[in-house]
């Protein structure tokens, strides 16, 4: 009997490879615990990202995976958020594991039609995602140094329809590199990761900050006590755009301090944060702030209505009741582009999922226990936020 193959959808795909898997050195042990390691990485890196692992098509190739991700899935939570949540996710893996079980990672990343039966999965897009992964081998392309960082191979499509545009990936980072496949040759972007100096590994302290009022006579006093919180971080407000009157915003530009206590004190911080919700280099700043949040409280206790958000640390006041928020990097994104709702602090509740959801601090978290004592404080585990993604091209085959 006949049975039709379902229909093709636009998906996209991430393939990946763990490098020198089948070296010499390495016991059967030491493989086994990569694999398990790099199954442990995606998903840390998924769950960081908001990208749904369970809805996800999960193939075990030996020496990698193939995953095909869910249609509507947005490629610039992909583009922008993965890469980065596996270097945090394999730098905390390799750690902890002896060199053996080091787990060094190429990944390809592609978008097109894509059929998935119970046979497995059919498209080209599917094949020039492993020719891209193949790309870097054949082209002679090697590490320059040891680094957790992922050698990233994006095809032409994603490169020109997010990379160029993205404001987390430096396009200028990637050079091109030939993708041969049977009938035809095309073009990938591949990055290697750099040499990063010692003084670089504390995370990067730049960050976002806004301060949304609806009672502008206490902007002084919840200015100062954010400034505060910053300094207290190791962050520096730099510059300030003129406040917008009425109710009262401003947008603050901050950078982090060298200072070398500040910074050993926001290292030290970072181990009270649930590593899940927040990308790397957001983990230093926002431990340290997550334990100093008194003063800024009490400033925000005469406006009925406020959103303060900095980095990933989200402070939103509605209707006299508030309420404190770690984003998750697709939340973080999800601001990044709709700025607007920073200026509401129901729409930014309803916009990031956070409404409904259990309003008490339980204790589940380290960050929720440092605010349970705290009154009309929530610490809510965020939900990702989906939204609209645009549609890949269809490939030659």
């Amino acid at each position: 009997m006949h049975t039709s193959r379902p229909e093709a959808e636009n998906r996209l795909v991430l393939v990946t490879d763990l490098e020198d898997f089948a070296a010499r050195y390495r016991s059967s042990r030491d493989r086994l615990s990569l694999i398990q390691g790099l199954y442990d990485v995606l998903r840390q890196a998924f769950d960081v990202a908001g990208l749904p692992w369970e809805d996800s098509y999960v193939e075990d190739r030996g020496d990698g995976a193939l995953i095909v991700l869910p249609a509507g899935t947005r490629p610039d939570v992909l583009v922008n958020v993965v890469p980065e949540a596996l270097t945090a996710a394999l730098t905390r893996y390799n750690a902890v594991h002896p060199p053996e079980q080091r787990i060094d990672l190429t990944i390809a990343l592609h978008g097109g039609q894509v059929a998935i039966d119970e046979a497995g999965v059919h498209g080209a897009v599917v094949s020039e995602a492993f020719r891209l992964l193949d790309a870097p081998r054949l082209e002679g392309v090697t590490r320059a140094t040891v680094s957790n960082a992922p050698i990233l191979v994006f095809s032409e499509w994603l490169y020109d329809d997010v990379v160029r545009r993205s404001k987390a990936v430096d396009p200028a980072g990637f050079r091109p590199v030939t993708v041969h496949g049977k009938e035809h040759t095309s073009r990938g972007w591949i990055r290697v990761p750099r040499q990063v100096a010692s003084d670089d590994a504390v995370p990067r302290t730049d960050l976002p900050v806004t301060i949304y009022l609806t009672n502008e006579r206490v902007h002084e006093q919840v200015e100062t006590a954010v400034t505060d919180l910053l300094a207290r971080a190791g962050a520096e407000i730099i510059d300030k755009d003129e406040p917008v009157l009425g109710s009262w915003f401003r947008r603050l530009w901050v950078k982090g301090s060298t200072s070398p206590t500040a910074r050993d004190a926001a290292v030290s911080a970072a181990h009270a944060l649930d590593a899940r919700l927040v990308l790397s280099q957001d983990a230093t700043i926002t431990a340290t702030m997550m334990q100093n949040l008194g003063p800024v409280l009490t400033a925000l206790q005469p406006t009925p209505d406020a959103v303060l958000r900095i980095g990933a640390l989200l402070i939103v006041k509605a209707d006299n009741v508030v309420a404190v928020h770690q984003l998750t990097a697709a939340q973080q994104l999800t601001l990044d582009h709709q700025p607007h709702l920073l200026t509401s602090p129901h729409d930014i509740l309803r916009a990031l999922n956070l409404t409904g959801q259990d309003r008490q601090a339980t204790g589940t978290t380290p960050s929720a226990r440092a605010l349970h004592d705290r009154p009309n404080i929530d610490q809510i585990s965020a939900a990702p936020h989906s939204g609209a993604s645009a549609e890949p091209p269809t490939p030659t085959s």
